[in-house]
């Protein structure tokens, strides 16, 4: 018989029997896992409210366009009826007797209409307010130059002891809440630096 012809022998190689994790390498695993999403959660949140504080600052830096180019065809700036009622500015169906936040939305509401000097006022970037919020509205608070004339009365805010000085040279002012959402923290300038979730308002003033 020729080499050729010989049966060719098929090598079978022994089946390992499948092997499962152990329950203290599974307990492992799972510990990692909760190690890195603590680490991860926390800065994901951070990212979030960095976020959020940054489209803050990019809608009051829009609406300070807006108030300089009203005030370029209308030679002055929006005018709030709580402040501002006794001169007059502010047609007679408007009430006086309402509150600053209305008033507020009210007047820079004419940066929209009739004529577009800023597309849309938007809600704070903080909206919904949590519970335990006494952030009294969802938008940006509007101070127009009566307002901010009467607050150099007061020293603390005169002189920066809350962290802004409201000096001269400011004819307005535009607050959004931080991320605590305190209305009584009004007077306090947000700063991340003392951690993302400070106490404090975020504000521009202008011109």
């Amino acid at each position: 018989m020729s080499p050729r012809s010989l049966p060719t022998r098929v090598m079978s190689t022994p089946r390992v029997p499948a092997r499962a994790f152990t329950l203290i390498e599974l307990l492992i695993v799972v510990a990692i896992i909760a190690i890195l999403a603590a680490i991860a959660v926390p800065n994901f949140l951070e990212a979030q409210v960095r976020a959020k504080v940054s489209r803050g600052h990019s809608d009051m830096r829009s609406m300070a366009i807006a108030l300089e180019s009203y005030r370029t065809d209308h030679n002055q700036y929006p005018l709030t009826s709580w402040y501002s009622w006794n001169a007059g500015k502010l047609p007679n169906s408007y009430s006086g007797n309402t509150t600053t936040q209305h008033d507020s939305y009210y007047c820079l509401t004419m940066l929209t209409t009739p004529v577009a000097y800023t597309t849309s006022l938007g809600r704070h970037p903080f909206w919904p307010s949590p519970p335990g919020s006494s952030w009294p509205m969802e938008g940006y608070e509007y101070a127009d130059p009566y307002y901010v004339a009467a607050m150099r009365l007061f020293p603390d805010w005169a002189n920066g002891t809350y962290g802004y000085k409201i000096t001269e040279n400011v004819q307005w002012r535009l607050t959004s809440p931080g991320p605590t959402q305190m209305y009584w923290s009004l007077g306090l300038a947000y700063d991340p630096s003392n951690g993302t979730v400070s106490p404090g308002v975020i504000i521009r003033m202008g011109p």
